[in-house]
């Protein structure tokens, strides 16, 4: 992120809300037509604070998409960690698996799904963006890892397996599912794709 060295962004609300109208200026317009002054009068702010935080009008992008790509996983993961917390025995985690089978699937998340794949898109030929998204990236498989660790320490999940391919091969499983949002043949149903998904989260119980 090409912020200004030595000033790191500001921290809190104001921060959520420079990112937040950043963002929203962003879906509406596209980048081409993003303008400073446009995020700072939406937000209350002077353009000067932009530039001293951000570095420039690229940095304020960079560290939108950046925040728009790290919240989009973290409720899976969280939502993962606490089906393992509430189980007592294996035989109850995999009775689970079927609500587990349909994160981050379904079609009310076709948005987040089309917003990862977007900032992937903007983030391949900006190399400041891309090492910043894979910093994030790395972050959230970390944490994904971690929560199926402790499903393999708890005698849940086969021990054999990579965790951290096991989570990595997961969020893929459900980012690819953007295929079928797209597909003018029509989406995959529901219960089809959560089907599927069962079957194959059962191979590692």
């Amino acid at each position: 992120m090409s912020e200004t060295p030595g000033h790191p962004p500001p921290e809190g609300s104001l921060e959520r809300a420079i990112l937040e109208a950043t963002l929203a200026a962003l879906e509406r317009d596209g980048e081409a037509k993003l303008r400073m002054r446009d995020v700072a009068e939406a937000v209350g702010c002077s353009v000067g604070l932009l530039y001293h935080h951000y570095g420039d009008r690229e940095g304020l992008i960079e560290a939108a998409r950046v925040r728009q790509f790290e919240g989009l996983l973290d409720q899976d993961i969280r939502t993962t960690e606490a089906a393992l917390d509430a189980c007592q025995s294996a035989a109850e985690f995999r009775a689970r698996l079927s609500s587990l089978a349909t994160i981050g699937s379904g079609p009310e998340r076709a948005e987040k799904r089309r917003q990862r794949i977007a900032v992937l898109g903007a983030a391949i030929q900006r190399p400041a963006l891309l090492a910043a998204v894979g910093r994030v990236q790395s972050d959230l498989t970390s944490e994904f890892q971690r929560v199926l660790e402790k499903g393999q320490a708890r005698g849940f999940l086969d021990p054999r397996v990579n965790a951290r391919a096991l989570a990595t091969f997961m969020q893929s499983y459900t980012l690819g599912r953007i295929l079928s949002d797209i597909d003018p043949s029509g989406p995959i149903p529901d219960e089809d794709w959560s089907e599927l998904t069962l079957k194959f989260l059962l191979q590692f119980t």
